[in-house]
């Protein structure tokens, strides 16, 4: 016996435990923590923005030039 029979035995232990580990602290800090399913792709960011821009212009909350001027600045960038 040297003492490392126990951890022999029961290698497959510790797999579980990092699992379980991993999917707990994924699911509970969200975005950017340690083995999390979730993305941290920014870049559908511009599409978002234009996307509110035109519903603003389409729901009447901005005029015309005002919103032409904020699409060619959201383009610049």
């Amino acid at each position: 016996m040297t003492g490392y029979d126990f951890f022999l035995d029961f290698w497959w232990i510790l797999p579980l435990v990092a699992m379980a580990f991993c999917l707990y602290f994924g699911n509970k800090f969200g975005m950017g923590s340690m083995c999390s399913r979730r993305t941290t792709d920014f870049g559908d960011q511009p599409d978002l923005a234009e996307d509110l821009l035109n519903k603003r212009y389409a729901q009447g909350k901005i005029d015309q030039k005002e919103y032409e001027e904020i699409k060619r600045a959201l383009k610049v960038t």
